[in-house]
């Protein structure tokens, strides 16, 4: 699989009373593309919490994931800095 996400939840307040995701899953292997285009999905949410983007933010992100079989939900600070950009990136509409 090139991306695989299991259980993912984020809740994006100190309290962890509003939840964003709620531990949604998804695979995509080679050849495969995932899309969502309803307005409000979560795609850009999505997007940041598997590449860990949104901890700075001060939301709290829950579950598994792994990026070219390497798991990417337990990361360090650095090790994610190196993965992002040379193996999994995300690309946000423009508006």
């Amino acid at each position: 699989m090139i991306l695989e996400v299991e259980r993912l939840k984020v809740e994006s307040d100190a309290a962890r009373t509003l939840t964003a995701l709620d531990e949604i899953s998804f695979a995509i292997a080679p050849g495969e593309v995932l899309a969502w285009w309803e307005s409000g999905a979560g795609k850009s949410i999505t997007g940041l919490a598997v590449i860990r983007l949104l901890e700075a933010a001060g939301a709290h992100r829950l579950g598994r994931g792994a990026a070219g079989g390497r798991r990417i939900d337990n990361c360090r600070t650095r090790s994610c800095g190196a993965l992002r950009g040379r193996k999994i990136g995300v690309i946000f509409q423009d508006r």
